[in-house]
């Protein structure tokens, strides 16, 4: 049961910001090693766009804002995919570090 319930909180993380601190007050009752991976690369993703989101508002094209959003919901894909075949593959470029940085999720 305790891998379902963290395959269901990993699964979560991905879906909105919203969706990750639900996952994560979840996961902090029930810890699971599948969910703590996917929950530091979900925080991750939403971190990075959500900054890169910020700090592209300055900026007055629409195009880099269509490529991050793309570059985003490729990402939100990817771990989706991944929780879905139970796997604890790492975001490319950036996944190692959210591993590191975000150890605070236990």
């Amino acid at each position: 049961m305790n891998s379902k319930l963290g395959k269901t909180n990993a699964l979560i993380s991905y879906i909105t910001i919203i969706g990750f601190l639900i996952s994560w007050s979840r996961h902090s009752d029930n810890p699971n090693p599948l969910s703590s991976f996917h929950l530091k690369q979900a925080f991750g993703v939403h971190l990075f766009y959500h900054a890169s989101s910020y700090l592209l508002n300055f900026y007055t094209f629409l195009i880099p804002f269509y490529i991050l959003y793309v570059i985003y919901l490729g990402a939100l894909i990817f771990g989706i995919v991944s929780v879905r075949k139970k796997q604890k593959s790492k975001l490319p470029l950036l996944g190692d570090y959210f591993q590191k940085w975000f150890t605070f999720i236990k």
